[in-house]
């Protein structure tokens, strides 16, 4: 469904604000939920984002992964990810917008080729392609085998696997919509991953939740308390990514820019 664009300016900016009031729920880095990982049942619901799939199967979010409202997602990705609440307030209300209805929505349905899906994501194949909801190991091969070279993976690193990933869909499928728009969101993907998991995470942390949709608190990572807005930070980490990615220049060259046709008389 197709929403006025005054109406989703409204949204947006009363989402900010709601959640600039909203308490902020305790975070509890010893909550027994980091520990507990549930694979997702026949009937649950999940989506091309790895890190809301990784809160269902851990009970951040419904398990079911259904008829999540835009409260379920800011405590949820408070609680596990220590996500500040107008950054996830702005995905939620995104989410409800393209949803069936304005009260909550289905995982599955970010899969819906719009504000948040996108092409050229790091681990699942084009919208074009067939299935950009699942995870797929072919497309995540290319950005981890760079990724392979780093132990620790910075922003600079993760901007040179997207950029593998990037140029990777421009030589094999001529009809990607990989411009600026995806290119600024796979961004705010990587600074979002790296403040999630502390800022500098292992690759096996990365891995774990990309190709398990797992919180690696098995593998050593320890869940941080939100002790300031850390918006600021995932935008930070997000532009590094993109300004370090060595052929951003040739990426953008790939962008078509549509222009209206002007009839001359």
């Amino acid at each position: 469904m197709k929403w006025p664009s005054t109406l989703v300016s409204i949204f947006f900016m009363g989402s900010i604000g709601y959640a600039q009031l909203l308490p902020l729920p305790i975070f509890n880095p010893l909550d027994p939920r980091f520990y507990d990982w549930q694979p997702p049942g026949a009937d649950d619901s999940r989506g091309p984002c790895p890190a809301l799939n990784s809160l269902a199967n851990h009970g951040f979010l419904p398990h079911s992964g259904k008829n999540i409202t835009a409260i379920d997602l800011i405590r949820g990705a408070f609680e596990g990810l220590g996500l500040s609440p107008e950054f996830s307030a702005i995905a939620g209300v995104a989410e409800l917008l393209k949803s069936y209805t304005l009260a909550s929505f289905d995982l599955h349905e970010l899969s819906n080729h719009g504000f948040i899906d996108h092409d050229c994501s790091l681990s699942r194949p084009d919208i074009g392609d067939g299935d950009n909801n699942d995870f797929n190991e072919t497309i995540w091969s290319v950005p981890l085998q760079v990724l392979e070279n780093y132990s620790i993976i910075t922003p600079q690193a993760i901007g040179a696997a997207r950029t593998a990933r990037d140029l990777f869909d421009f030589a094999h499928n001529p009809a990607q919509d990989c411009g600026a728009r995806s290119i600024v969101f796979g961004a705010l993907e990587n600074g979002l991953l790296l403040a999630s998991l502390g800022g500098s995470p292992k690759l096996e942390w990365m891995r774990s939740i990309i190709e398990h949709e797992r919180l690696p608190t098995d593998l050593g990572f320890t869940p941080t308390p939100l002790l300031i807005n850390n918006s600021p930070i995932i935008l930070t980490l997000g532009v590094e990514s993109l300004l370090s990615q060595p052929q951003l220049v040739k990426l953008l060259g790939n962008i078509t820019i549509k222009t209206p046709t002007v009839r001359t008389t």
